[in-house]
């Protein structure tokens, strides 16, 4: 044994002896020399995407700093103009990656070959903090089996059910506006109001009544200029808002770091599960002692949902884990779109007066309730809808990761590669719709069967189209017309907004509008 250790004691001491500052230099030197070497000789003449068109390389930053200047969707829709519409770009160290703005192209990753991309999970391990395993962040089989558990939620004879609370919502919000607008008119004939919060509160009441049969009065609360019971409004609004993380949740360990802004998120994170629960122990509650009286709501549906094989129900988890999702990603995209198509009008009051003149036309003046024979007949309110979706689409971009090899428009794409596609930037190319960067809803008024659906995808399309866009559509064309139809909009000269990429691409700063009572 004395021997054994005697040994090892030498090859310890003439390691030492080897290693000096000398030899860790000169290995230093190769090291680095090879792996330059790689990067600016062997690693361009050998990529398996070195044929698609695209940006100059840098190993160290990529195209970074490119990506995350200027607004949303500016520095892709250059690329497209100056390469083409699939283009390589570079990650962080070099990494090579496509982004994807053809509707072939698209329609191969998202319908065409869908289950041959997932989500990167990198990616989705920051996000699932906040959302868990729901259907936005789900895979394969898990996804199939929980959209298909959910979709009767959101079919059109469930959104026809929900249109009264879509009603009494802009009801209120309209309620709020006029209250607002005889405190801060003051000689004006106008009043210069921040409204995007009254949006965002505004679907997290519809999302909270339509899905979940749970009252979170935010717009109340708003009009009694009183907080909510538990503050979820306000947590919901800085969660959405991204906090300031955006560079720091890129990082797998980024709610441990000692910031500030990473202790407000986690604290806003722990409000919004904490009412979470709150809202499936309700339900739950209320399943039990009124199973007669259900409401066939998403919740609904959730908790009394078994496992054909097993006869098991969702985990308090679980469930927590699809709420979050539809509270999140369901009235932050609807508000954000809202936002959009409200600025739009603004900026537009010609098609705002139109806007005006069919709602008054066709909505009941009688107190009747608004039907869905009425949304159904608001042609141009639904073509303004399209067209901003069109230009300001709330999602413009998701990522995907190819599972095996592939060919993309003639492309090989090698498995593992990561893909920006970017139906915002498709959707603004001349060759997908005439004069692409004008406002002009009248191209939606006279569609024919020969259009193109690739070339509209605000929504994304096949197996991962958004769940709820027909109940978003239906609830921004009756507040649309709710709105416009009591309010002359106008811009508020203060402010200039800018495309902003956060969960959604919203208006930064938050929507701000002149507002005025139509007489």
């Amino acid at each position: 044994m004395g021997s054994v250790f005697s040994e090892l004691q030498q090859l310890y001491s003439s390691a030492n002896e080897s290693i000096t500052w000398y030899s860790i230099v000169i290995y230093s030197v190769i090291l680095l020399a090879s792996w330059v070497a790689y990067c600016w000789l062997i690693q361009p003449l050998m990529s398996p995407l070195r044929k698609v068109p695209g940006l100059p390389w840098n190993p160290f930053i990529g195209n970074m700093p490119d990506v995350m200047r200027g607004q949303a969707m500016e520095s892709s829709s250059e690329w497209v103009e100056k390469y083409g519409p699939i283009v390589r770009y570079h990650f962080f160290f070099g990494t090579e990656r496509l982004m994807v703005a053809h509707p072939d192209g698209l329609k191969h990753i998202m319908v065409n070959n869908s289950k041959n991309y997932i989500k990167p999970p990198g990616r989705m391990k920051a996000i699932k903090k906040f959302l868990g395993n729901g259907l936005v962040l789900s895979d394969g089989a898990e996804h199939r089996a929980q959209r298909k558990l959910i979709n009767p939620a959101f079919n059109t004879q469930s959104i026809k059910k929900m249109l009264p609370v879509f009603e009494s919502c802009g009801k209120q919000l309209t309620e709020l506006w006029h209250s607002r607008y005889e405190k801060l008119h003051g000689d004006n004939n106008y009043a210069d109001m921040e409204v995007g919060s009254d949006l965002l509160s505004m679907s997290l009441d519809a999302i909270g009544q339509c899905a979940f049969g749970y009252k979170f009065n935010a717009l109340e609360s708003s009009l009694k200029k009183t907080d909510d019971e538990s503050g979820t409004t306000h947590s919901f609004q800085r969660m959405i808002s991204g906090g300031g993380l955006s560079w720091k949740m890129m990082l797998p360990f980024w709610d441990k770091l000692p910031f500030e802004d990473v202790r407000k998120m986690n604290a806003d994170s722990a409000m919004v599960q904490k009412t979470v629960f709150k809202v499936i122990n309700q339900k739950k509650a209320q399943l039990e002692q009124e199973e007669e009286k259900l409401t066939h709501d998403l919740l609904d549906m959730l908790v009394l949902a078994r496992d054909e094989e097993t006869g098991k129900g969702l985990s308090d988890l679980e469930l927590k884990d699809q709420v979050m999702t539809f509270l999140l990603a369901g009235h932050e995209t609807t508000s954000t779109g809202l936002s959009w198509i409200l600025l739009q009008m603004a900026n537009h009051p010609e098609c705002q007066q139109k806007v005006r003149q069919e709602a008054q036309e066709i909505l009941p003046k009688d107190g009747t309730l608004i039907s869905w024979d009425d949304l159904d007949k608001l042609k141009y309110t639904h073509a303004v809808i399209k067209e901003t979706l069109r230009l300001l689409p709330p999602v413009p971009l998701t990522l995907r990761q190819a599972l095996n090899d592939d060919v993309i428009c003639g492309y090989f794409i090698p498995a593992g590669t990561i893909i920006l596609l970017c139906p915002g930037v498709m959707m603004r190319q001349q060759d997908s719709f005439d004069d692409p960067l004008k406002f002009n809803p009248d191209r939606f008024m006279n569609e024919t069967n020969d259009t193109n659906p690739y070339n509209f995808l605000p929504f994304l399309l096949g197996p991962r189209m958004c769940i709820g866009h027909k109940f978003a559509m239906a609830q921004m064309k009756l507040i649309l017309a709710m709105v416009v139809r009591e309010f002359q909009l106008a811009l508020d000269p203060v402010y200039t907004y800018k495309r902003k990429q956060r969960i959604t691409m919203r208006p930064d700063p938050s929507l701000s509008l002149r507002v005025c009572p139509v007489d």
